[in-house]
């Protein structure tokens, strides 16, 4: 597991869509150009995939955080902004088509730790139950820790620019792999 990168799971979720899904590789687009970001000259998402006629286009934003092997780990307040502006980044994508969003998060026991430690004011957002929702205001993420809002605003910019969006949690699990926990976590997004 802390071998892993985003990229692999962005992987299996592009041989997930074409095996399972049925989606052509053809219409799946990694790194897709995302011009509504702005402080970002080549801000991208992660995956794109255009719509078909029974299908809306998709796009997906994935996070992947585990300890680092050097033990040199960015703090949780930042990991947890780097994880909300990639929300923000979703819910500021507005391609002409019809389009559902999700974001996929997968945390290890570290993230899972901070996430319910109730000190830290995310349990709401960690633990939304399955099919309800939670809006992520400005005001919500403005009240985070600093360390929080720096990365957010290091991504999305002014804050007055902001969407806030409301994440739907549509799938949630935690899994034991030997002495360690990950959780997953998708949220479709919702500007």
């Amino acid at each position: 597991l802390y071998q892993e990168s985003e990229d692999t799971v962005r992987y299996m979720l592009f041989y997930a869509l074409t095996t399972i899904g049925g989606v052509s590789p053809l219409d799946i687009y990694l790194e897709y150009p995302h011009k509504e970001v702005p402080e970002k000259e080549y801000a991208k998402l992660d995956t794109f995939i255009a719509s078909k006629q029974h299908r809306p286009a998709l796009a997906f934003e994935i996070k992947l955080k585990t300890r680092l092997p050097s033990g040199k780990n960015p703090p949780k307040p930042q990991v947890a902004g780097s994880a909300f502006a990639d929300i923000l980044r979703l819910a500021a994508f507005k391609p002409s088509e019809v389009i559902k969003r999700y974001f996929v998060y997968i945390i290890d026991d570290e993230m899972l730790t901070y996430y319910n430690n109730p000190a830290n004011g995310l349990v709401d957002f960690f633990n939304i139950e399955l099919n309800n929702g939670l809006r992520l205001t400005r005001k919500y993420l403005l009240s985070r820790p600093k360390t929080t809002e720096k990365a957010i605003i290091s991504i999305m910019g002014n804050p007055d620019n902001w969407p806030e969006p409301i994440i739907i949690c549509r799938y949630k699990r935690n899994l034991k792999i030997g002495d360690n926990e990950i959780a997953i976590r998708i949220y479709e997004v919702k500007p």
